[in-house]
């Protein structure tokens, strides 16, 4: 047992990410933050809704791809991160669905 050892295998291995990666990563969060306020602050009318939801998919893509470590994944673990991204965004559309198909309330209850 002692004399046992693990091959490192390619797709295993340590992948050290450079601290200015994280930093670009974080300025692009900040940057699409300051979008989605000045969006919310702004009148786009029918368009609002549909520019707040794609920058809140592509933050989720930027923190998928590098703060979940997708870009150094197998395609296994690639398969189940796209499929769990398709999930929030049907999840968001569903919302997003029932949310304009409500009516506003006329008069007194």
């Amino acid at each position: 047992m002692a004399d046992q050892h693990h091959e490192e295998h390619g797709e295993h291995g340590i992948h050290i990410t450079p601290v200015s990666t994280y930093l670009m990563v974080f300025a692009g969060l900040m940057v699409l933050l300051a979008l989605t306020l000045f969006v919310g602050y702004t009148n786009f009318g029918a368009f609002d809704k549909s520019i707040t939801v794609a920058v809140a998919i592509v933050k989720a893509s930027l923190i998928m791809y590098f703060f979940m470590h997708l870009r150094h994944s197998s395609g296994l673990v690639w398969v189940f991160g796209v499929l769990g991204f398709f999930f929030f965004i049907i999840m968001l559309l569903i919302g997003m669905g029932d949310y304009a198909a409500r009516g506003t309330i006329q008069g007194p209850l």
